[in-house]
């Protein structure tokens, strides 16, 4: 949906400064077990002009993950430690079995006489270089004695690895004879791997409260939602809904109904897992009134005050009743039932209520001026879950001090004549699209009124 989950790392951002120096992210991936690689082009501590090849690598949470390097970072430097020596990253791989390949280019300058030349690295999944892999686990991959590039990376079917760049040479058909054109042409690569193919990720989305396993083990989300698997692999997919949840079903994959779904992933692929209803929290309470065409306005109730305290009373007309909504942060799709009481637990009015969405929209119908209740929703969505507000009913109280008083009626007057907004509601008390005499007159006959306990 592209909302910013915030439940990760610190507000949804994780800042990763691996060195003290300039610090360029170049790309990420994300390992089977949902560890976080980043490789950067960093400055080099010696020619902090120049720069190195640097591997990082987060946890699932987004914290440093110290059992990968040293505390959790890798510093490779290829290129010779003078003044014209630097690298610099653009490629990252996982492979099957964990090993990670990196590629990118050395800059020599004069200081090897090849000048610039791809490169290519290979590590082991706790980041030490592969000593199995070129020399030392890095291969230098040299076609010509000027300038040589790796830009791209990617893992056959078979596990080779394959690099894509340029190479550049002197034209001395072009330029001028005291500077002749540098010419590049395109180049790509196979280099012999020992290992197995890279990995692509299978991603499930949900929508709802639920979990979804795999098998072979992967995913279990819940936490893990990304599997890194081998291209072709098989997994069979099993949606478990959550205590009053119901699973809807699968898209993105082909798979019908709610049985279990079982995906071949050639590629990365993302498949959603729908489930109705579930645990859900209570987000606000409202009291909402239509004042005829100026539209429907919500009166905020603090759910948090008892019967008994300084509830916050509703000082429009009763109408043809009230209409409180309780707003939930996920759907809704049942619940045991709605009450209205005084605090000795009588009934208040009747209450009815409606479904709409994450909504429950209750209606009261039969409450006289000048109460107090509690209204309460139960076992929503099939949970113990039952939230309650309570609130008081006093037209005319329109500075919410549960008495009707001159203060009422000055406020009322200090906006007579003003079409309703979302900023003067209030002051409309008898809800018909404007404040005017009519309103003063219903809180001037409420006046000396207060809010029985």
């Amino acid at each position: 949906s592209g909302v910013q989950d915030t439940t990760w790392g610190t507000a949804g951002r994780v800042n990763v400064a691996p060195t003290n120096r300039e610090d360029n992210l170049r790309i990420t991936r994300q390992q089977s077990d949902g560890k976080i690689l980043l490789l950067t082009r960093t400055a080099r501590a010696a020619f902090p002009a120049n720069f190195e090849f640097l591997l990082a690598r987060l946890n699932a949470d987004g914290t440093i993950d110290s059992s990968f390097g040293s505390g959790g970072i890798v510093e490779t430097l290829v290129a010779p430690v003078d003044a014209s020596g630097s690298d610099l990253a653009s490629g990252l791989q996982v492979l099957a079995d964990g090993k990670i390949v990196v590629s990118g280019r050395r800059s020599c300058g004069g200081s090897c006489a090849t000048g610039q030349d791809a490169v290519v690295m290979r590590y082991l999944s706790n980041g030490t270089l592969d000593s199995s892999f070129g020399v030392g686990g890095i291969k230098i991959v040299v076609l010509s004695r000027v300038t040589d590039s790796a830009h791209a990376l990617d893992i056959d079917a078979d596990g080779t690895i394959v690099i894509g760049g340029d190479i550049g040479y002197i034209d001395n058909d072009r330029g001028t004879t005291a500077l002749p054109a540098l010419v590049g042409t395109a180049h790509v690569i196979k280099l012999k791997n020992t290992v197995g193919v890279a990995l692509v990720n299978l991603t499930v989305a949900k929508v709802g409260t639920g979990t979804v396993t795999s098998s072979p083990v992967g995913i279990d989300c819940g936490g893990t939602c990304v599997a890194s698997v081998a291209p072709g692999a098989m997994l069979i997919l099993t949606a478990t809904p959550s205590m009053g949840s119901t699973f809807v079903g699968w898209s993105d994959a082909g798979c019908p109904g709610t049985g279990t779904c079982s995906v071949t992933v050639n590629m990365a692929t993302t498949i959603t897992a729908t489930f109705s209803g579930g645990p859900v929290t209570l987000l606000a309470v409202q009291s909402r009134k239509t004042h005829v065409a100026a539209g429907t306005f919500d009166l905020s109730v603090d759910s948090t005050i008892g019967i008994s305290g300084a509830v916050t009373v509703e000082s429009r007309t009763i109408g043809a009743g009230h209409t409180i909504v309780f707003q939930f942060s996920g759907l809704v799709t049942s619940v045991g039932g709605v009450s209205s009481v005084d605090a000795g637990s009588v009934a208040v009015g009747a209450a009815s209520f409606a479904i709409v969405g994450n909504d429950v929209v209750v209606t009261l119908t039969g409450v006289s001026d000048n109460r107090r209740t509690t209204i309460a929703v139960t076992n929503v969505n099939g949970t113990a879950f039952s939230p309650s507000a309570a609130m008081g009913f006093l037209v005319g109280d329109v500075n919410n001090t549960r008495s009707v008083n001159s203060s009422d009626i000055s406020s009322v007057k200090a906006r007579s004549g003003q079409s309703t907004t979302a900023l003067n509601f209030k002051f409309d008390v008898n809800a018909s699209g404007a404040v005017n005499s009519s309103d003063i007159s219903a809180v001037k006959a409420r006046s000396g009124l207060t809010l029985p306990p």
